[in-house]
């Protein structure tokens, strides 16, 4: 049985969630092993966990400041990590390689950022082939350092056929027979035919009671609490599903919050069950990161992505991309948030609008359409 080693990272919750994702779609035909990059192979360039004695690595520290919502330090960090990396690029060359050939893989799938153009080097010296799956709609960190690959056992995929995605990819110069367009990996469960009826008596939603979701990626975030408090102002009847994830702090602080009697609420701890509570829900508020975006596109759910405090700089991009194709809004400021959803339950012609935008936009199956390339590309 063929070998494939798919690159992930622990930073954040996308890179995982999308090597899962890849992990259920080709396990039944090949041998899948999932490494974590940054830990476990290429851990001696890590230079945050030797000037912190192994107290800190890059990725707690990316996790940290995630959680904090500090993003113009992760913004600046992600700036210097891609100049730190192109500087390397030899010993990562050479770290990478001695993983793979160790490893004896027949094939490599990269879901991280950053390192990819010694990637790139890496696998052409193995002569395996490569493909790089962004987890991000702008491909623009993923892209960092490749330019005009000309390897034959190459593919770097897209989520969707759209100019504004393929603008990104644009500087690394990657020839068109290079590109696919595959659809974004989201795990098979979203794909599934859903029972409303029990999720929402799960859960203790009335059966036609108005449901938002709210959801700060899986690690939680402080800002939980303060999009509670504005959702508690609500005048019109709903019900809020409040997804703390693994921020068990926030969760006490939720449960001070004073809801009216016309707003109920579920608070959910971390769940494997996004794509049940995303059933049943009429719009979703929360991190613009893309994995829990293109999760609510493929499910059809109106998006209001929060832009409060800033975003990280590789998701201002999905900011945009929802608004200029009607699939939601951006929310600026927390005062503004009662505000834009009463509108939405209280126009029908405006929510309508966006749940046809997201209906109409070609999605394609990414567990389909990556297990075909990857077939094509082993033999």
């Amino acid at each position: 049985m063929k070998k494939i080693i798919i690159l992930t990272s622990k930073g954040g919750g996308g890179h995982l969630a999308v090597s899962d994702a890849l992990k259920i779609y080709l396990g039944s035909h090949y041998k899948v092993h999932a490494v974590n990059t940054f830990s476990d192979v290429i851990h001696p360039l890590d230079v945050i966990r030797k000037i912190t004695f192994g107290k800190y690595d890059w990725i707690r520290f990316y996790n940290d400041f995630l959680t904090k919502k500090w993003f113009r330090l992760l913004s600046a960090c992600q700036v210097i990590g891609a100049y730190y990396m192109r500087i390397r690029s030899g010993p990562l060359v050479q770290l990478l390689t001695a993983y793979l050939k160790k490893e004896n893989a027949d094939m490599v799938i990269s879901v991280v950022p950053l390192i990819n153009a010694a990637l790139i080097k890496s696998t052409k010296n193995l002569g395996i082939p490569l493909i790089i799956v962004p987890t991000d709609l702008d491909a623009t960190i993923v892209i960092n350092g490749i330019n005009q690959p000309q390897e034959k056992h190459f593919r770097f995929t897209c989520s969707f056929d759209d100019d504004t995605i393929a603008q990104t990819i644009a500087p690394a110069q990657i020839n068109k027979k290079q590109l696919v367009v595959t659809g974004f990996p989201i795990r098979p469960v979203f794909f599934t035919h859903k029972d409303i009826e029990n999720i929402k008596h799960k859960y203790d939603v009335l059966p036609n009671k108005p449901v938002i979701l709210l959801l700060m990626g899986y690690r939680g975030s402080n800002a939980l609490y303060d999009f509670a408090q504005e959702l508690a102002k609500i005048k019109v009847a709903i019900h809020v599903l409040i997804c703390t994830g693994k921020n068990t702090n926030v969760v006490r602080k939720i449960r001070t919050v004073s809801f009216p009697p016309h707003i109920t609420t579920t608070i959910i701890g971390f769940t494997e069950h996004i794509s049940d509570l995303m059933s049943i829900s009429d719009v979703f508020i929360g991190k613009s990161g893309s994995v829990s975006v293109c999760e609510a596109l493929y499910m059809n759910l109106p998006l209001f992505l929060d832009a409060t405090s800033g975003t990280l700089e590789w998701e201002k991009f999905n900011h945009d991309f929802v608004t200029q194709h009607n699939f939601g809004l951006s929310i600026k400021s927390e005062k503004d948030i009662a505000h834009i959803v009463t509108k939405f339950f209280s126009d029908t012609a405006y929510r309508q609008r966006m749940k046809k935008s997201l209906q109409t936009f070609k999605k394609k199956h990414a567990g389909t359409e990556i297990r075909t390339l990857v077939e094509k590309m082993l033999k």
